[in-house]
């Protein structure tokens, strides 16, 4: 496969969606980051007063979409709002599926 073979078929993709049911919630979804957004994402990190937010709500709101695919597009005020409304169960079971979905998990068989 050439370059412009390449580019064309990755613009042809689209991002997976996994559907979440969360207790006390009802269904959500999450789509998985492309390269530029996991990026973004750990650019964020580095910048963030991580004493004032919560490193899972980050993740979990960049992932959070609706059934189409459209991220909900939190700003910080609603992901301060969304950390301090979920549990810490439901927020890092939405955590480790989001990690997973994105590639932020370790392979424990040595890959």
């Amino acid at each position: 496969m050439n370059k412009a073979e390449l580019l064309a078929k990755l613009s042809q993709r689209k991002p997976k969606v996994v559907k979440l049911e969360c207790d006390g919630i009802g269904t959500v979804f999450i789509r998985e980051m492309s390269g530029t957004q996991r990026d973004l994402f750990e650019i964020d990190l580095q910048e963030a007063d991580l004493k004032a937010t919560s490193v899972r709500a980050i993740l979990v709101c960049k992932h959070l979409c609706d059934e189409s695919g459209e991220l909900l597009g939190f700003t910080d005020a609603e992901r301060e709002q969304f950390a301090d409304a979920i549990s810490g169960a439901e927020l890092d079971r939405m955590f480790d599926a989001c990690r997973e979905l994105s590639g932020m998990v370790e392979d424990h068989e040595g890959n």
